[in-house]
């Protein structure tokens, strides 16, 4: 009775085979290893190019020898594996190719991580060098010339949102709103300077307004008023003619404020509010005007509101006026103006 020697031709399990899968297996793996260099690149790649190339390359290295070192027949099956169809020296070539696209990926995505997207530059609410428009509800005059300008941040003490429509510094008249400059003294001025646009007056009262944008309807204003003690700053609205048709609101350093409707000088309301800080140097003020209804805000506070559907629409101005009944040699100055449809 004869038994089966592995060593036997006949034996049906041929080492050789096996040997030689073993073999394919661990050179896809050696292949694979070196594919992932450009990935281990991009995402462990140090600041270091060479350190961080020699780290992969002894990492590929040693995990392959530690492979071989667990599977002993795994080098027998290497040395075993032959490629008839393939020249030694053109093999060679073939895997030193290899290793050199899978090192330039380390340095490609090297040198991207290191320099990036590249900075970017926050775009500025509104630049010195921009030019204005009006939306399509707004109808500026025959000889303004306005343009579009960027989305400048809405209030955030003012409900909802809206669409920036003007913007000055009034520091000058080049914006293309042409504002009054009234500069004959009498009873006072209004004229631009280096600190803003500035009204005097010699006898309580002097108002002027811009003829750049005749019909802002929906709107929120905002600018800093800067008065003189016993001077009130005033804001004109939805006026529509030089014979004083229109809104007239002011607000005094006392923390007096009034709300008037013109021709005839009629007062809607007037009061005093502990949110009016006294004789501040400046204040930041802002009107919105939505329908009917006027809101007066004063340094982020609101501070009062009025009801009346007599004028819908026109242009916006200022004025300075006295704080009280004796004060005269008024003066102050706007900065900074922002208006928004809304």
């Amino acid at each position: 009775m004869s038994t089966n020697n592995p060593g036997n031709p006949t034996n049906p399990t041929n080492p050789n085979k096996s040997n030689r899968f073993i073999g394919v297996v661990a050179l896809l793996f050696t292949i694979f290893l070196v594919a992932i260099i450009p990935i281990v690149g991009i995402k462990y790649g140090s600041s270091n190019l060479i350190f961080t190339i020699a780290g992969i390359v002894l990492g590929i290295l040693s995990t392959f020898l530690s492979f071989l070192q667990a599977f002993p027949g795994v080098r027998k099956a290497l040395i075993d594996l032959r490629f008839p169809r393939i020249p030694a020296r053109s093999a060679l070539l073939t895997i030193l190719i290899i290793l050199l696209v899978g090192l330039n990926g380390i340095q490609a995505s090297i040198i991207f991580r290191r320099a990036g997207p590249g900075p970017v530059t926050p775009t500025p609410t509104v630049p010195s060098t921009a030019t204005h428009t009006v939306i399509s509800t707004l109808t500026p005059s025959p000889t303004s010339t306005i343009t579009a300008i960027p989305t400048s941040t809405f209030p955030s003490y003012i409900p909802g949102t809206g669409t920036l429509v003007m913007s000055d510094p009034l520091k000058d008249n080049s914006r293309g709103y042409d504002w009054d400059e009234n500069n004959t003294s009498n009873p006072g001025t209004c004229l631009f300077s280096a600190n803003g646009y500035q009204f005097k007056s010699s006898n309580y009262f002097q108002n002027c307004q811009e003829y750049g944008v005749n019909n802002l309807n929906n709107f929120v204003l905002e600018v800093t008023m800067s008065p003189q003690q016993g001077s009130a700053g005033g804001f004109i609205l939805r006026n529509t003619g030089n014979n004083g048709v229109g809104y007239y609101i002011d607000v005094g350093p006392s923390g007096s404020y009034s709300f008037n409707r013109s021709p005839n000088n009629i007062t809607l309301k007037q009061a005093m509010s502990p949110l009016i800080p006294q004789n501040q140097s400046s204040y930041l003020v802002a009107i919105e005007a939505s329908g009917n209804q006027i809101t007066l805000y004063v340094n982020q506070h609101k501070i009062d509101s009025v009801t009346d559907g007599t004028y819908s629409q026109g242009r916006i101005g200022f004025y300075v006026t006295g704080d009280c009944q004796t004060c005269s040699n008024t003066e102050v100055t706007f900065t900074n103006l922002n208006v928004w449809s809304i």
